[in-house]
């Protein structure tokens, strides 16, 4: 069986490389035809033509939400222009500085509120991004690690033999306790949408996980969406969360008895008892820094999770929230009045069709910045708009993947240069570092052949110059005199700086 077939295998997904490479193909291009594959990464948008494409863009928008009480701001100024006459909209509304006060109230608390919001989206990006470094770096650092052993005594067996299954049992409960964060973060309760991670060899696909865009959502979807977004259960399930190993039915079990939080503390132990006994056995056998700097990695991956967490679990403040729209909902039926005594005409002139336009367009703007700040102030739900948990999960299981594939390869047998085993140069054969400890090498030899050269150079006097490069005998050599070397490979170029010459030239013509 080949390193890659064990791999799968230990990872429950064990089938010929060729078939999985087929069948990976086949799913990558289906999905993102659909628009299924990586549908929770986040949703990018064009940024040419001065932004005129998002404006038929439909999909993730606040606006739709903020169109009944623009309607309804503009069916109530309809009804004001047609039941009160324009002197006595003219007397109620003799000036509009009174009214100025309300709306400056109004408009500072929405931006007041759009800016926690957006804060609080970005920090909660932040710190899944945190965490899902520092635990990758974890699981990268103990299969580096455990390559390095303890010398066995007379008669103990070596643990080269139970490596396989020590890294199987690293990458499953690291990409499980990843998979369990970020089913708290969307607030998934019970243990449904979880599926078993593929191991592809080799996946061409075309964009990064985390690039992915929703873009392939119609409008039908888009205002659905928008107005009822009460489908997030389904959501949920069209797009699982991928686990190397799956999750079985005993783990599924335990963890189900368990709060969501304390099921990311439950694996999370587990994963210290599987490197505290693996270290008591003789495995990463580095020295002890090293080894706290695997727990400082863990203990640094579960603080951005918990401080994500906490954005998760903590929502805007009532009172704040409930007073922000409240005073929206009264702007929304008194500016009417405020448009209809001011923008119904001039001088006799009527216009009846602009006071109702500006309250449409004004009322649409104030409760689509706060429809935006509603959606940004919870950063891991409201699809499609939430933090890529979906998308990170996939580049997770991809990143500590590559790491074991990574750490096979440099610390193979046959990667060791031809009798220097154990000195410390593994990987080295067939790598870029061949390469450059050769251009190394003949950069000392050009190095001294240069400075041979200026010691045996005669000795030139220029006239009136202080720009001369004085050797150990303090003996001077013309700038002019050095040779110009130029080494390819090593992308080394001696030649004299083009500026001192210049000036030498330039003096030169003076005398």
């Amino acid at each position: 069986m080949t390193r890659a077939r064990k791999r799968a295998h230990h990872l429950g997904t064990f089938s010929t490389p060729k078939k999985d490479q087929k069948d990976a193909i086949t799913l990558s291009t289906k999905a993102r035809r659909q628009g299924a594959l990586f549908s929770e990464a986040m949703l990018l948008y064009p940024h040419s033509f001065s932004g005129l494409p998002l404006l038929f863009t439909v999909a993730g928008s606040a606006i739709p939400r903020a169109v009944f009480p623009a309607l309804l701001s503009t069916m109530l100024c309809l009804i004001i222009e047609k039941s009160l006459s324009p002197e006595f909209l003219s007397h109620l509304m003799a000036h509009p500085y009174p009214y100025t006060v309300f709306a400056n109230v109004v408009g500072f608390a929405l931006v007041f509120r759009t800016n926690i919001a957006y804060n609080r989206y970005w920090e909660g990006i932040g710190h899944l991004r945190t965490m899902s470094a520092k635990w990758g770096d974890a699981a990268i650092n103990i299969i580096s690690f455990d390559c390095h052993e303890k010398a066995p005594g007379e008669g103990e067996h070596t643990l080269k033999s139970t490596r396989l299954q020590f890294y199987a049992a690293i990458c499953h409960n690291f990409s499980l306790m990843h998979a369990l964060a970020c089913a708290h973060l969307r607030r998934e309760v019970r243990l449904r949408n979880f599926k078993s991670a593929q191991v592809w060899p080799k996946v061409n696909i075309s964009r990064r996980p985390i690039k992915a865009t929703a873009e392939p959502l119609d409008c039908a979807y888009g205002l659905r969406q928008s107005f009822w977004p009460s489908g997030y259960n389904k959501h949920l399930q069209k797009n699982p969360l991928s686990v190397l190993g799956g999750l079985s039915d005993s783990e599924k079990h335990m963890l189900e008895n368990l709060d969501s939080e304390a099921r990311v503390a439950y694996v999370y132990t587990r994963l210290l008892a599987l490197v505290n006994t693996r270290r008591a056995g003789g495995g990463l056998w580095v020295d002890p820094p090293a080894v706290s700097r695997i727990h400082q990695q863990l203990s640094d991956g579960s603080l951005g999770f918990y401080q994500a967490s906490k954005l998760e679990d903590t929502p805007l403040p009532f009172p704040y929230a409930q007073m922000v729209s409240v005073v929206l909902f009264i702007f929304a039926i008194t500016y009417p009045m405020l448009a209809s005594a001011k923008a119904s005409g001039y001088d006799g002139m009527t216009a009846h069709w602009l006071a109702p336009s500006l309250s449409f367009i004004v009322v649409l703007c104030y409760f689509a910045l706060h429809e935006v700040a509603r959606e940004l102030e919870d950063p891991f739900i409201h699809p499609p708009n939430e933090a890529p948990v979906v998308a990170l999960q996939h580049t997770f299981n991809s990143r500590i993947v590559t790491g074991w594939e990574a750490a096979e390869y440099i610390y193979s047998t046959e990667n060791v240069p031809d009798g220097m085993s154990g000195l410390g140069l593994r990987g080295i054969v067939g790598t870029g570092a061949e390469v450059l400890s050769e251009q190394w090498g003949r950069r000392h030899e050009i190095q001294e052949q240069v400075l041979q050269h200026q010691l045996t150079a005669p000795v030139v006097t220029p006239p009136r110059s202080s720009s001369r490069i004085r050797t150990g005998d303090s003996a001077s050599v013309s700038l002019q005199s050095l040779p110009s070397v130029e080494l390819s490979d090593a992308s080394i170029n001696l030649t004299p700086r083009r500026d001192r010459s210049c000036r030498w030239n330039h003096m030169q013509s003076v005398n």
